[in-house]
């Protein structure tokens, strides 16, 4: 995703299940910089980042380092280090959930799909600005 520097930070799942990986790269320079580990777990699966438009990284993600059973939403300020915010899929509802893919549509709220029941079923969540605020203030 594109940072406000107009460098953009990627992160990558880790099939050895230590966590998930960012890095940048400079579209000036074309230069990447050293590839560092986020705070979050990852069981190899794909995450997804977007932001909120108040300068802070979200990520989807599967909080564990072993299963896909359910996906997350965190938060970061520097893209790095990210707090949890709430559950996006339902714990224990939807067998194993992947795959996550975000946009924020014109009217501002969020759309993201994801692979449910072991890829089984395709899911589909709206969210809007004052529900992630609700989740990072531990309401959601």
């Amino acid at each position: 995703m594109r940072q406000d520097d107009g460098r953009y930070r990627v992160y990558f799942r880790d099939q050895n299940r230590q966590g998930v990986y960012t890095a940048l790269f400079d579209p000036a320079t074309h230069a990447w910089s050293g590839v560092t580990i986020t705070n979050l777990p990852n069981p190899g699966s794909a995450v997804d980042a977007f932001t909120d438009g108040l300068g802070r990284f979200l990520l989807i993600y599967n909080p564990s380092n072993k299963t896909r059973d359910i996906l997350a939403v965190g938060r970061s300020t520097d893209g790095v280090r990210f707090n949890f915010g709430c559950y996006l899929s339902r714990p224990g509802a939807e067998g194993p959930a992947a795959y996550p893919s975000a946009i924020r549509a014109r009217d501002g709220a969020w759309r993201a799909v994801y692979s449910a029941n072991a890829k089984g079923r395709i899911e589909f969540v709206r969210f809007t600005s004052a529900w992630l605020a609700n989740c990072f203030a531990g309401k959601g």
